[in-house]
C-alpha cells in the first residue's frame, strides 16, 4: 500500500499515477507490460487529515534491495538476460501506447519473488562477480575458477569468504513500478527527468525535447549495474557526469552541444580532433576540475567492466548507450539484438 502525505501536489501526482497504471493494465490484455497490478485507490481520514492511498499487488524486493542484501555482488548473466527481456518487453508495450516511464532504476523494478539459494562453494560463484580483490591497476578484477591453481588456495579463499555467501535468485520474474513521474507522449517536455545516475545526455544538456529513448539509456545503466554491482556513473554534478559519459561512450554530436540551453555546460566542450563535426569535454574548463579528474581516474570503461566471455553483453550495452538519442535503438529493436539469442554459462 502506498500512502501519500496530505500535500496537494503529492496527492495530485498519485492520482495521475493510479489513472496511468489503470490505463496500462486496461490495454494490457495479454500481460505484456510487466507493470505492477493496482487493486484500488481511495481517500481516507485520520482525525481531520485526509490521506490518499493506492493498493498494489504484493511483490518481493526491488532489484536494488536484493543487490544490497547480496553485498552488492551482481546478478548472474542468465538472470540479467531474463530481467532485461522482461524490462524491454514492458517498456516496448508502454512506448506502444505512448507512455514514457522517465524514472527507470533498480529501485523501480521489483522481483515477484525474492527467494534465493545460498551458494557456498567459491567455484560456483558466477564469473562476473568481483570479490573486491584488487588488481595492479587498482580496479576490481574478475576472478574465475581458472585462477585457482591448487586446492589449498581454493580452501583458503573459501575460508576467507565463508561468511559472505552469494545469494542466487530462484525466480527472476519482475514487475515495473512507480509511475509517479511517467508521462504520455503528448505531454513530453524539455525539462529534467530521471534519477541522476540513470539520466541520458540529452536530458542533462537540455538540447532537445527528450522522448522514449531516454528510457532506453536508463535501462542500459541498470543492466550494467546489475552485472557489476556498482553504479555505472557515480556522480551528482552535470559537468562531471558528461565527462564520465564521454569516457564510456565517446564524443558528443555537435548539434547536441550547440543546442544546449546551459552555457556552463556548452563552454566545457571543444572541437574533437579526430571527428571535426563532434565535440569533447575539456575537463580543465570544468568548475570542479580536481573532482572531475579524480572521478575520471576511477571511471571504468565497458571493456574494463565486462568479462571477455560475456562479449555479447558488452556489445549490447554499447548498442544501447548511444549519446545521440536518434541513434539509440527502440525497445522493439533492442529485443532483436544477438544478446538475447546468446547462451551463457554462469
Amino acid at each position: 500500500m502506498k500512502i501519500i502525505l496530505p500535500i496537494k501536489k503529492y496527492i495530485e501526482s498519485a492520482r495521475l499515477e493510479a489513472k496511468l497504471v489503470e490505463k496500462v493494465l486496461e490495454k494490457d490484455i495479454y500481460n505484456k507490460s510487466h507493470v505492477i497490478k493496482i487493486y484500488e485507490h481511495f481517500h481516507f481520514y485520520k482525525g481531520d487529515t485526509q490521506y490518499y492511498a493506492i493498493v498494489f499487488e504484493l511483490l518481493g524486493l526491488s532489484l536494488y534491495e536484493f543487490l544490497k542484501s547480496n553485498s552488492f555482488k551482481g546478478y548472474t548473466m542468465n538472470q540479467i538476460k531474463h530481467i532485461a527481456r522482461q524490462v524491454f518487453e514492458g517498456i516496448e508495450f508502454l512506448h506502444s501506447i505512448d507512455i514514457v516511464h522517465t524514472d527507470l532504476k533498480p529501485e523501480n523494478i521489483l522481483l515477484v519473488n525474492s527467494s534465493y539459494d545460498k551458494i557456498k562453494n567459491y567455484e560456483n560463484i558466477p564469473i562476473n562477480i568481483s570479490f573486491g580483490e584488487e588488481s595492479d591497476s587498482g580496479n576490481n578484477s574478475f576472478i574465475s575458477t581458472k585462477n585457482i591453481s591448487s586446492p589449498s588456495k581454493s580452501k583458503s579463499l573459501n575460508k576467507k569468504r565463508e561468511k559472505t555467501l552469494y545469494k542466487k535468485l530462484i525466480n527472476t520474474n519482475i514487475k515495473i513500478i512507480d509511475f509517479g513521474s511517467a508521462v504520455e507522449q503528448n505531454d513530453i517536455g524539455s525539462g529534467i527527468i530521471n534519477t541522476r545516475q540513470y539520466r541520458s545526455p540529452e536530458v542533462i544538456l537540455e538540447c532537445c525535447r527528450w522522448d522514449n529513448r531516454s528510457d532506453i539509456w536508463s535501462i542500459a545503466c541498470i543492466l550494467i549495474e546489475l552485472y557489476t554491482g556498482e553504479l555505472l556513473f557515480r556522480t551528482h554534478d552535470n559537468q562531471e557526469h558528461l565527462s564520465l559519459i564521454e569516457k564510456v561512450c565517446g564524443h558528443y554530436p555537435n548539434w547536441m552541444v550547440r543546442n544546449t540551453k546551459n552555457k556552463n555546460l556548452r563552454d566545457i566542450f571543444v572541437n574533437c580532433r579526430r571527428h571535426k563535426d563532434d565535440k569533447v569535454v575539456d575537463i580543465r574548463k570544468c568548475e570542479k576540475y580536481n573532482e572531475v579528474k579524480k572521478a575520471l581516474s576511477h571511471q571504468r570503461t565497458l571493456s574494463e567492466s565486462v568479462c571477455p566471455r560475456h562479449h555479447a553483453f558488452w556489445e549490447f550495452i554499447q548498442y544501447l548507450l548511444k549519446i545521440d538519442p536518434k541513434e539509440r535503438p527502440s525497445a522493439k529493436e533492442a529485443l532483436r539484438h544477438q544478446f538475447f539469442r546468446t547462451n551463457f554459462t554462469d
